[in-house]
């Protein structure tokens, strides 16, 4: 009975739960898509933010060589930038406390003196007439008019009131801005640079590939680039100091481009870096997710086990509390067997359900019951009926059913007797059994019953039919003189003796 309400219980959970289980697994691929797309974007903002970090490195480092230009500067407002020894002294000054390869103190036409001090003329050179004016100008030069190198240029006005009346000019190795980058974690293909307003490379570093060799970065790029479009619309942003990630299909591999403004003439941070690489960061971003999946799977799994069990352990409890208060009412208290109408309800639906099957049914009456309570007291009464029931119940198999139907009156329906032998074996059983049987403590009384027996489907094909037939039967019996059984059928009765 116990199993049959553990499987019920568990076949009623197999339908939610496939239910649930199908929804939880909706979710979990729904969840899976949207964080593995959440994690591709993750890992272009973490890149972004590489190039974001290159980009304020440089910037810093920009205005930090500059800091000394500024001082030497303010410095000079209170001598003329006319006097070259002391112009010479300022600039040896600012080449001293800066990285410049060179620098050079200049009156508002351009004529001044280098650091080393060499008379210069660079009132002709672009970077001149662009600083003319402005309170601080950057500049990349491809030529510095003096040592005919590349260089990135500040230019720190010295002023005389209001007015400029020179510059001081540092001249730095792009170079130097190069090794800064030198350590990058991109991989062993990481290449860094940056790019003008225009496009064209100001400084640059890592592995420089041959499609990024021209001055023209993004005009190397497009040639490389299979997908123009793609890339065509990122330089678009590049063009208005925007930051982006673009993948360049290439024709021997795909690259990534990640870029981010400076904040300093509207050049651009640019790193370039295999595409493996990132495909590496978004594998590792995946598979936190899929840890994260597989930790969020059993904890739903242990917490819809646990749910199940306690609910299955729940319902068998219920059943059981169900099941022993329905024993509890079909059960007589004294002898602990079935009481009347329990008898009948199981009778009954045996016969319903084995319509082809043999059964011998007894219906006993103790002999001279009352006469035990007159003279033993009903608590003595009580304690052979109680003994009567627990040894018949002991007698039969534990299919049969055995009740107690009555104050004297026990019935026994003895099931799939597939022979007559069997049954006339089974009623010389029970008269045996009476000989034998005792009751009370001290004081042992021997009681006597007597039986009338019946036999399914022979003497009745139902409960009433058959009940009667027993109930003639022991009529029989005790109109014999009690103390012992009796067929319904007399020819049965001829067997038996």
């Amino acid at each position: 009975m116990k199993d049959k309400r553990l499987k019920y219980a568990i076949v009623q959970w197999c339908i939610p739960f496939t239910i649930l289980a199908v929804i939880v697994t909706i979710m979990l691929v729904h969840f899976y898509i949207t964080n593995g797309r959440k994690e591709n974007q993750e890992v272009k903002d973490s890149l972004i933010a590489a190039a974001e970090g290159y980009a304020r490195q440089f910037e810093n480092k920009l205005y930090a060589m500059t800091t000394a230009s500024e001082t030497l500067a303010d410095f000079m407002e209170n001598y003329s930038s006319e006097d070259m020894e002391i112009a010479q002294n300022v600039a040896a000054a600012g080449q001293e406390n800066t990285d410049a390869y060179l620098v050079v103190m200049c009156d508002i036409t351009g004529e001044g003196v280098t650091h080393e001090g060499t008379l210069v003329n660079i009132g002709s050179a672009d970077y001149f007439l662009d600083a003319v004016g402005a309170t601080q100008k950057y500049t990349y030069s491809s030529d510095d008019g003096v040592t005919g190198k590349s260089c990135i240029i500040s230019a720190v006005p010295i002023h005389k009131g209001n007015l400029v009346a020179g510059f001081l000019y540092s001249y730095f190795d792009p170079d130097e801005f190069a090794g800064m980058v030198k350590k990058m974690e991109f991989g062993v293909s990481g290449y860094y640079a940056v790019l003008s307003d225009g496009g064209g490379k100001i400084c640059e570093a890592g592995a420089i590939q041959e499609h990024f060799a021209k001055d023209d970065f993004w005009g190397g790029v497009l040639e490389y680039a299979s997908n123009r479009k793609e890339v065509e619309e990122s330089y678009n942003r590049f063009q208005n100091h925007q930051q982006d990630v673009v993948f360049v299909e290439g024709r021997s591999q795909s690259k990534a481009i990640i870029f981010a403004p400076v904040g300093i003439n509207n050049w651009t941070m640019v790193i370039v870096m295999n595409k493996e690489y990132v495909d590496m960061l978004q594998r590792r971003e995946w598979i936190n997710t899929q840890k994260l999946m597989i930790r969020l799977v059993i904890c739903i799994i242990v917490f819809l086990g646990v749910m199940v069990v306690i609910n299955i352990i729940s319902r068998i409890r219920d059943a059981e509390k169900r099941e022993a208060l329905a024993n509890k009412a079909d059960t007589d208290l004294l002898t602990g067997l079935s009481n009347k109408l329990a008898t009948e309800r199981k009778i009954q639906a045996y016969m319903e359900s084995h319509g082809n099957q043999q059964a011998l049914m007894f219906l006993l009456d103790v002999d001279n019951f009352k006469k035990i309570n007159d003279t033993m007291g009903h608590a003595f009464g009580d304690e052979v009926l109680s003994t009567l029931g627990h040894q018949l119940r002991a007698q039969f198999r534990a299919s049969d059913i055995v009740g107690r139907i009555g104050g004297d009156e026990f019935m026994i329906l003895l099931k799939d007797l597939k022979e007559d032998a069997v049954i006339q074996k089974e009623a010389k059983k029970l008269e045996l059994f009476f000989k034998d049987f005792r009751a009370g403590g001290y004081v042992k009384y021997s009681a006597t019953a007597s039986i009338g027996a019946a036999v399914f489907p022979a003497d009745a094909r139902d409960f009433r039919g058959l009940y009667k037939a027993a109930d003639k039967a022991l009529y029989k019996a005790k109109q014999r003189g009690k103390n012992q059984l009796a067929f319904f059928d007399d020819t049965r009765d001829l067997r038996q003796n």
